[in-house]
């Protein structure tokens, strides 16, 4: 089994870490000078992937919070390492995360070390397995740690806080997303200046490189979602992302809306669960309208006497496109009640009963003759009518 703590390639970047300290500069330039994936070990190494996520600033704060979400459980032999690195504001740097690594109960190793810290306190809580080293990845410095079994598809927070009343301690807790339970990493003395701390990158890193045996197809898929940082009421988001020099073709990498890390490796090909990004809150979709059913055509104007008799009958009006579904029932009448548009002009009606005459002025016998039989007066005759008695004009 491969020990980080005792790698070459660790010790080189623990190397890069110090000149960084001593040039009391902690930047994007420093950071990417002291990944492991640029370090050069005297031994061949291994083709590993290395994948990283930068925070678009780099705020100081006394109270700093990372969070990580894993999608996939690459196995106790895979040596995969989740973590964050910080810098204080007396230079030095750390890193808090955890390992694929375990102990016999099958927990997994959660550390929190700073590159030339001078004491630590472990944890003393029964099954936790706390304990400290005396050294960070064989540098000057120290690591407290903790085994803890976390859990894909939860969410675990690291949060590093200046203790109060002592100075230059720091403490670091493991935040339990099933249950909130805060559990401590431990606590280390990092120097009575370490004021302040602030993110510098976070990584995912198989640690294998070390063996020269190493091969992206021999490695396992990995994934995990790093969120935004938060600290002092702050919020720090990622803003880039960066791959290692082997494996690329495998990495994948990215930035979501909420500035949060996806980081994704897929050394040995195939699939791994796709990093979630942050949940978007979709309004309610509003509830299936009943289909509503279509009115009846308005009917035809004029509409021939057979169409006209055979809506009557069945309820419908004529020149209606409505189906026999929705048609209403109407029981027939031996006068069937048409309604239809009224023509355009309507006919003179004849009287059913002939009117009394009137009165005949006594003009003498002329008229005798002329009783009986129609006339034609001078409003019939100019239009070719026929009109009865009683339209004669006297």
């Amino acid at each position: 089994m491969i020990n980080k703590n005792n790698s070459p390639r660790w010790k080189t970047l623990a190397v890069s870490v110090a000149a960084a300290v001593a040039a009391g500069t902690i930047g994007f330039a420093a950071v990417e000078a002291a990944s492991p994936q640029k370090a050069a070990g005297a031994s061949t190494p291994g083709k590993v992937p290395g994948l990283y996520a930068y925070p678009a600033s780099m705020p100081s704060y006394t109270n700093l919070k990372f969070s990580t979400t894993l999608y996939s459980d690459p196995g106790a032999q895979a040596h995969i390492f989740w973590a964050h690195q910080f810098g204080m504001t007396n230079g030095k740097v750390g890193y808090v995360g955890t390992q694929t690594t375990r102990d016999k109960a099958g927990n997994n190793l959660w550390l929190f070390s700073v590159w030339g810290a001078t004491d630590c306190e472990a944890n003393p809580g029964a099954n936790l397995n706390g304990n400290c080293v005396h050294s960070t990845d064989g540098q000057p410095g120290a690591s407290a740690r903790i085994n803890y079994r976390w859990k894909t598809g939860v969410t675990y927070g690291m949060r590093l806080l200046k203790i109060a009343g002592r100075p230059g301690w720091w403490n670091a807790s493991l935040i339990d997303g099933t249950n909130a339970k805060t559990v401590s990493i431990g606590n280390l003395q990092i120097g009575a200046n370490a004021t302040k701390v602030a993110p510098n990158v976070s990584w995912v890193e198989y640690f294998s490189w070390s063996n020269p045996a190493a091969v992206c197809s021999n490695q396992a898929n990995s994934s995990a979602r790093f969120g935004p940082m938060t600290g002092d009421g702050g919020t720090v988001k990622y803003s880039r992302t960066k791959l290692g020099e082997y494996c690329q073709d495998g990495d994948h990498v990215s930035i979501d809306a909420g500035g949060a890390a996806l980081l994704a490796a897929t050394p040995a090909g195939g699939a791994t669960p796709k990093p979630a990004a942050d949940p978007v809150v979709k309004p309610a979709l509003k509830p299936a309208l009943k289909p509503a059913l279509k009115p009846a055509l308005k009917p035809a104007l004029n509409p021939s006497p057979t169409a006209m008799a055979s809506s009557a009958l069945t309820g419908t009006a004529a020149g209606s496109t409505t189906s026999p579904a929705t048609k209403l029932s109407v029981k027939p009448s031996t006068k069937p009640s048409v309604t239809a548009s009224a023509p355009t002009s309507t006919p003179t009606a004849q009287p059913t009963a002939r009117p009394s005459r009137p009165v005949r002025p006594s003009r003498g016998d002329r008229w005798s003759e002329r009783r009986r039989r129609p006339l034609r007066n001078w409003h019939g005759h100019r239009h070719g009518k026929w009109a009865p008695d009683e339209d004669l004009k006297w």
